[in-house]
């Protein structure tokens, strides 16, 4: 199984991108198969997109 470790948004050329590292671990015995494995991709989703948003928008809300 994969469990994600971490995940960051980067707006960048107009869009958002992104950034996440997880751990695969074996779903059976629980060991760690490989670890700190990275990917990136950019939103083209627009539900998901008004997720990030949601969060941003949450995030300037705490800081008024």
């Amino acid at each position: 199984m994969k469990q994600i470790s971490g995940f960051s948004t980067i707006s960048i050329n107009g869009g958002t991108r992104v950034s996440y590292t997880y751990d695969e671990i074996d779903g059976t015995t629980g060991e760690l198969k490989s670890q700190n494995i990275k990917k990136s991709f950019y939103v083209v989703d627009p539900d998901m997109l008004e997720h990030i948003n949601a969060i941003f928008e949450n995030l300037k809300a705490r800081e008024e």
